[in-house]
């Protein structure tokens, strides 16, 4: 994102670079094709310039969402009357803008000569080219009533992306309405300030937009699909974000031209493209299809959206946990000596039984001492939606591999109690409000177990220090040839076909696939036997 500076010379300035994608297009409208530039002369007060900076910023902006919005067939369509009522919105927005400083008449005066004599050399033409009708001397000089009239900047200001048509009927009822703004300016510049009778008789703005704002839309959402807290906390704020940015519209009047504006503005130094498409993207994706789906909107303006994202390279061949990374962790994990604290109970043992079931970690991490039972003779953990998070809400019963029982985490589980095994459980809250709910402290057990893992050395940023437990199981599985089939119905991954579904793996061949999994020995090379 650009910034604002000074130079040597004292003067305000900034630049931008135009991205690939519009350069062409930009350049051949705008004169300036791989960079724009900012700048206010030294004299030009702090304030005035950074408001001046906001706005070109916002005109730049502006110009490279229409180059996408028409090249992609979208933005805003415009009947006649509602170009009409968009261009006296115009007019008061651009005399409110100029009526407190108006400066010197003869500049505005100035401004109307220019505009004036591009039509008549437009008319003169048109009498010596038949053809050309007296509308061709008007469309000669939209261009010039785009520039001096601002108006990219009042549709930046009014988050407006309009398509090739509707630009152009914009600015032909611009044209109707610039020589009586000027004429007004004038007459400010002169110290008359009575009362404006060309603005009291141009319709009235569009009445306000009465559907849901996209915070409203993810309000329904979660009371609909009752998602987790943690995606409540991390959404909510993206979702606040862009309700800001539509100020008081509503979410079924956004475009996909604004939607990629608003997703491509969020990309900063400190907030990759990546992260945008990962989270940002997804976050309103997800609501706004959903309240496609139950009616709410008829469309969907992030969906088909793609942010330009460098190609990631990547170090690491695997996702799974290398021999001497694994050891370094189930070794620490072992040299815990004191499990009263939480904390330290899930350091001992979330990461074995993460690395002896392929279970995602917040299925460990919000384990109760309930969950660990015996069911037909097999010591099992019951993963279920009553201790948390759980995809799909499917329940799924894991056998506890022999190396586990040998440690005894059966016997000290059961001497904890029913309750959580790996944290505290909070006090019952005072409100059922979903939206004001915090990450579960399952969750945040995660978080800190993940931060101990990276202590401990195991720290390359392209691996996850819990997750990767989940490629490690599949890996050893394989290696010693247990069913893909009971791989997946172990770890809760969904099955890759329709026939794959059929009939699911009875507990008895879990644990006999179970029995066949090696268990770790951290004194060998391979680290498994």
């Amino acid at each position: 994102m650009p910034s604002l500076r000074k130079n040597n010379n004292g003067a305000f300035i900034a630049r931008v670079r135009v991205p690939k994608d519009v350069q062409e297009e930009y350049g051949r409208l705008y004169g300036k094709r791989h960079e724009a530039k900012f700048f206010a002369p030294a004299d030009t007060k702090t304030a005035d310039a950074k408001r001046r900076f906001g706005e070109w910023l916002a005109e730049h902006e502006a110009r490279v969402a229409s180059i996408r919005a028409e090249r992609n067939g979208e933005g805003r369509t415009l009947s006649q009357r509602s170009a009409a009522v968009l261009a006296a919105e115009w007019y008061r927005w651009f005399v409110a803008r100029h009526q407190d400083n108006p400066g010197s008449p003869m500049g505005w005066e100035v401004g109307i000569d220019d505009v004036g004599a591009v039509v008549t050399e437009a008319i003169e033409d048109a009498h010596r080219n038949l053809d050309h009708t007296p509308e061709y001397a008007i469309e000669a000089a939209l261009p010039l009533i785009a520039d001096r009239g601002e108006t990219q900047q009042f549709l930046a200001h009014q988050r407006e992306t309009l398509n090739h048509e509707a630009q152009a009927l914009f600015l032909r009822a611009v044209y109707d309405q610039f020589f009586p703004a000027v004429s007004r300016i004038i007459s400010n510049a002169e110290g008359n300030y009575s009362i404006d009778r060309h603005a009291a008789s141009l319709p009235p703005a569009e009445p306000a937009d009465p559907g849901e704002s996209p915070w409203q839309l993810f309000e329904a959402w979660v009371k609909s699909k009752d998602p987790a807290a943690s995606t409540v906390e991390t959404w909510r704020y993206i979702l606040r974000d862009l309700s800001t940015y539509v100020e008081d519209r509503s979410a079924g009047s956004m475009t996909a031209g604004e939607a990629r504006a608003w997703l491509e503005s969020r990309v900063t130094p400190e907030r990759s493209a990546r992260t945008v498409a990962q989270n940002w993207r997804r976050a309103a994706h997800t609501v706004f299809e959903w309240a496609k789906d139950a009616g709410k909107i008829t469309t969907n303006p992030f969906s088909g959206i793609k942010l330009s994202m460098p190609r990631k390279g990547r170090k690491r061949d695997e996702k799974s946990f290398r021999a001497a990374e694994l050891a370094t962790i189930l070794r620490a994990a072992s040299a815990i000596p004191n499990t009263k604290r939480p904390d330290d109970a899930a350091k001992r043992w979330v990461p074995w039984l993460l690395a002896y079931s392929g279970a995602r970690p917040s299925e460990i991490t919000q384990l109760r001492g309930a969950d660990v039972l015996e069911q037909d003779g097999v010591p099992i953990l019951r993963l279920t939606p009553d201790a948390g998070s759980i995809k799909n809400k499917l329940a799924r019963s894991v056998p506890i591999h022999e190396h586990l029982l040998e440690q005894g985490f059966v016997r000290w589980a059961k001497e904890r109690g029913e309750g959580p095994l790996f944290y505290k459980p909070r006090a019952a809250s005072l409100t059922t409000d979903k939206l004001s709910q915090k990450k579960s402290p399952a969750a945040q057990v995660r978080q800190r177990l993940a931060e101990w893992v990276r202590s401990l050395g195991v720290s390359d940023p392209e691996l996850s220090p819990n997750h990767a437990w989940r490629h490690t199981f599949k890996v050893h599985g394989r290696r010693v040839g247990i069913s893909e089939k009971y791989l997946d119905d172990i770890c809760g991954h969904a099955p890759p076909s329709e026939g794959r579904s059929y009939g699911p793996t009875p507990l008895i061949d879990k644990a006999a696939a179970m029995a066949q999994f090696p268990r770790y020995i951290l004194d060998t090379p391979t680290s498994t036997k």
